[in-house]
């Protein structure tokens, strides 16, 4: 099986319809799965639930989905994390809600776990940074495979009997013996340096990961925002990919 994996949208709209278009050229027989945070920083909240909504039932609950809902008191998000979250309270509708609260905090697939922020506790929104923070992690499960977002950064944890390395390939061939954490990017708010959307593929039978960068209309999400009265500096930080 053949899996489109992509995270950390925040209601950047533009980039996931590039990237979907992108999908849908070249990849079209894969079966989408969402880590997460469809919501938060971009202006299109309610454009991103829905175009997921439609696409695939593989989807995790983020911490900005979780507090849209009232699921996750926002008192710890930055202020412009909470300024977002409020606006698109005013916006959201019953449905979207009703929605939102059925998606879970980790879901196993075939052999595999995903989750927004980290296995040992879904719901504390844990942010793996480090080879320190995945070493933690790798102990709190037996799944060999786990997949994340939250971090925004595209990468892969690889724990073998010696010891943990951070790795930033664009292409890997996974090893039976060996334990994974594998994050995709994000797809609406890249923290990378790099300002394209990031999003993965995951072939379950040749155990391959091949990372994707994929451009998108900057400008316009940018617009969007501004247009909508939210803060500039979210805007401004699409075009640095921070």
């Amino acid at each position: 099986m053949k899996y489109f994996f992509i995270s950390d949208i925040h209601g950047n709209y533009d980039a996931l319809t590039s990237v979907l278009k992108y999908r849908s050229k070249h990849y079209p027989k894969t079966e989408i799965i969402c880590l997460g945070d469809i919501v938060g920083y971009g202006a299109q909240p309610i454009e991103c639930i829905n175009e997921i909504f439609n696409l695939t039932d593989k989807i995790i609950l983020g911490n900005h989905d979780s507090g849209l809902i009232n699921k996750t008191e926002i008192i710890h998000f930055s202020s412009n994390a909470k300024k977002v979250i409020k606006w698109s309270q005013k916006l959201i509708r019953f449905n979207n809600i009703k929605f939102l609260k059925k998606i879970p905090l980790s879901m196993q697939i075939d052999d595999f776990l995903i989750v927004h922020s980290s296995p040992s506790s879904p719901d504390k929104w844990k942010y793996i940074t480090s080879i320190y923070k995945a070493m933690e992690e790798f102990e709190s499960t037996d799944y060999k495979k786990i997949f994340f977002g939250h971090t925004h950064i595209p990468l892969i944890f690889k724990k073998d009997d010696n010891d943990v390395k951070m790795l930033f390939n664009d292409e890997l061939t996974l090893e039976h013996n060996n334990k994974y954490f594998i994050n995709p990017g994000s797809i609406g708010q890249p923290r990378n340096s790099d300002n394209r959307s990031s999003a993965m593929i995951y072939d379950s039978e040749a155990m391959e990961l091949l990372f994707l960068k994929i451009p998108y209309d900057i400008k316009s999400a940018q617009k969007k925002i501004i247009d909508a009265g939210l803060p500039v500096h979210l805007a401004e930080r699409l075009e640095k990919g921070i």
